[in-house]
């Protein structure tokens, strides 16, 4: 316990220690010369005006997107924060961004019930689609996700006292939408593409996380054992594995084939504390899992042994809204509640 106190603050084994019993904490000797962690914050921007709600890299990393409350979506340079553009036309705050494959649009979501689609170069609606703005759902869309040859849009809506608890599946190229899917019953609030495209999951209120077959459009309801709201889902970069978050501070690993775990992050003395809101993993290898949580923390997991690894990224003043890893697998991207993006080297 002695070692564990004087190890830097955002260690896991110093964090497990400051939580043990006032007595036992004071018997302990504090030393002058305590290391401190190298800041693993390499940049903070501040240029929005309300929460972060979605961050995403361009596909050439070059690139940081952010959207937040306060109805606006920001592109910066990843290396020097400078703002490249704004993009401006939601008439309520913007809740979820994704890239295309090649980079080419970029697709925002909104409570004002519209997805839109931009060409990031510009900052202008994109020309290159017959329909740059989408417009079907009947509450406010919380998510939206492109397949990965990014001929589809998905994206998933639902708000307190409307019933529009719906996933839609878009065709980019036209705008046409292909279908409205009917599962959950509450709000859904992620959604996530597999690698090849044939599935689609997604988590809600409901506390349940499902599998949607895109040629049927059928769904499979996974095991219930989240007891909060699935605010996140991910798919493992090269196997058949699915990560889901909860309210209830909870990360699991499904596996797709039986819709049943495989791995509990559940160590009670690093796990977030007060619920999951975001995960990803890292692109390269699929063997870290980051996580963000509403105690203003960004944790990694290991996805085979199901335990923590590495340090607690602290910094962020409010809860942690969403991350996204570089595709190179080196920089992790936040954003959070207190309206700052950071770029942070993990380590």
């Amino acid at each position: 316990f002695q070692l564990a106190i004087q190890e830097p603050d955002t260690s896991l084994v110093c964090s497990d220690a400051q939580k043990r019993p006032e007595e036992l904490r004071q018997r302990v000797i504090r030393w002058r010369n305590k290391p401190r962690d190298l800041e693993p914050c390499v940049l903070t921007i501040k240029e929005h005006e309300g929460r972060v709600n979605s961050v995403a890299w361009s596909p050439d990393t070059c690139y940081v997107a952010s959207a937040s409350d306060d109805n606006t979506i920001k592109i910066c340079d990843a290396s020097t924060g400078e703002e490249k553009c704004t993009l401006d036309g939601h008439r309520d705050p913007v809740t979820c961004l994704a890239y295309n494959h090649d980079g080419t649009i970029l697709a925002s979501s909104s409570w004002d019930k519209s997805l839109r689609l931009w060409d990031p170069k510009t900052g202008r609606l994109a020309e290159g689609v017959k329909q740059n703005k989408l417009v079907g759902h009947h509450a406010a869309i919380n998510s939206v996700a492109f397949n990965q040859d990014g001929s589809l849009l998905a994206s998933a809506s639902g708000s307190p006292g409307c019933d529009d608890n719906t996933v839609r599946i878009w065709e980019t190229k036209t705008g046409d939408e292909l279908a409205a899917l009917q599962g959950h019953t509450g709000t859904v609030f992620c959604l996530a593409f597999n690698r090849d495209g044939s599935s689609l999951a997604t988590g809600g209120a409901d506390c349940t996380v499902r599998l949607w077959d895109l040629e049927t459009y059928g769904s499979t309801p996974f095991q219930q054992v989240h007891k909060g709201t699935v605010h996140a889902v991910a798919w493992h970069p090269h196997r058949s594995i699915l990560a889901s978050g909860s309210r209830d501070n909870s990360i699991i690993l499904w596996d797709q084939r039986t819709g049943r775990p495989l791995q509990q992050m559940n160590d009670l003395c690093v796990r977030h504390s007060n619920g999951v809101t975001s995960l990803c993993f890292e692109p390269q290898t699929g063997h870290l899992l980051a996580s963000g949580g509403g105690d203003n923390n960004i944790r990694f997991w290991n996805t085979d042994s199901g335990q923590p690894v590495g340090s607690v990224l602290a910094g962020h003043k409010h809860p942690v809204a969403c991350i996204a890893f570089s595709s190179d697998g080196k920089n992790l991207v936040s954003g959070s509640d207190d309206a700052t993006v950071r770029l942070w080297l993990p380590r």
